[in-house]
């Protein structure tokens, strides 16, 4: 009397049968796909986080080098340069197409004269990344003139 199992099969005969295999082929390739595609999704959020970490650390260390300074070189004249710096230090360390704005301007408060406010926007992406990617850091301070008093 023959099992269940093997009913269709001759005697002494063990293996999968073709169906089996087809099937298990299947199942392979498309959790294979799923993979091979969360690898990819994985791979472009590790870029995109590491040109905003350039991003914000470029932003930082300006700030930090303009608070280490003379307060008078700290004009809106002086604040293309320090974009184009910027920039071409984010080139370098292979952030895709950086634009950075460095405004620079007294505080609104005529009284404040000693006073200047610093933003530092700074973009990347543009057309080497999704649209959607497209990252950008805003950073904004104030910075006071230390001979003069509050």
């Amino acid at each position: 009397m023959r099992s269940a199992g093997t009913a269709g099969r001759p005697r002494g005969r063990r293996g999968f049968t073709l169906i089996e295999i087809l099937l298990s082929v299947v199942i392979l390739g498309v959790a294979m796909v799923a993979l091979m595609s969360m690898l990819a999704h994985a791979g472009r959020t590790q870029r995109f986080a590491r040109y905003e970490m350039l991003c914000s650390t470029a932003a930082q260390d300006l700030l930090a080098r303009l608070e280490g300074g003379s307060f008078s070189d700290i004009t809106p004249e002086r604040a293309p340069t320090y974009a184009a710096e910027m920039e071409a230090a984010l080139l370098e360390q292979g952030v895709p197409d950086p634009t950075a704005e460095v405004e620079i301007a007294p505080w609104p408060d005529t009284s404040t004269a000693h006073l200047r406010r610093v933003t530092v926007t700074v973009q990347f992406g543009g057309d080497t990344v999704r649209v959607k990617d497209l990252g950008s850091i805003r950073l904004e301070t104030l910075f006071c003139d230390s001979v003069k008093e509050l």
